[in-house]
């Protein structure tokens, strides 16, 4: 789960979610399902997961 900390800084600096799965395609980092290639709606959900951001009410 490295990658969620690389998204979220990369978020922080004005990194578009766009630009952000197209920096992890040329990478080589796999999505978390295992798929090859990222798509800006799945870095976007990880961004706004209450679990990731610390909001979850438990």
């Amino acid at each position: 789960m490295k990658f969620v900390k690389h998204i979220y800084h990369q978020f922080l600096k004005g990194y578009s979610p766009k630009s952000i799965a197209k920096e992890l395609d040329t990478e080589g980092i796999k999505e978390s399902a295992g798929k090859a290639n990222w798509y800006p709606s799945s870095g976007l959900k990880m961004l706004q997961n209450e679990k990731y951001k610390g909001d979850a009410l438990l």
